[in-house]
């Protein structure tokens, strides 16, 4: 295991620890890995997606602040990144976006706001 995997397996135990779930969600294609805090208050619910070369847990101190003002919080790690598996063969962008779809389908459904970086 590498220093960085060592890292980002603490981050996970502490979000763990706050109420985000951590789980891969399966779909045709490889699947991602999610943090999900399941439900809340009646705030507007959440997606926090990370830039390339980065990773969900990344955003942790931003996810601890967010916690308790949200109805849902999920923090996704794209394709290839964290904890979701490198897809082999690897997609095109188109593919990679239907694939966060997907998953974002499976895990909420409804409106939600959005927080990201990069691409």
């Amino acid at each position: 295991m590498t220093l960085y995997g060592l890292y980002e397996r603490l981050i996970r135990r502490h979000l763990n620890g706050l109420g985000l779930n951590s789980r891969l969600v399966g779909h045709s294609g490889t699947p991602i890995h999610v943090y999900d805090s399941g439900g809340g208050p009646t705030a507007c619910p959440y997606v926090v997606i990370h830039g390339i070369g980065s990773s969900a847990s990344a955003y942790s101190p931003l996810l601890k602040r967010l916690l308790p003002h949200t109805a849902r919080l999920i923090a996704p790690d794209l394709p290839g990144h964290g904890f979701s598996p490198l897809p082999d063969p690897l997609p095109d962008p188109d593919e990679l976006y239907g694939q966060l779809e997907r998953t974002l389908e499976r895990v909420y459904e409804g409106s939600a706001g959005g927080i990201g970086t990069s691409l």
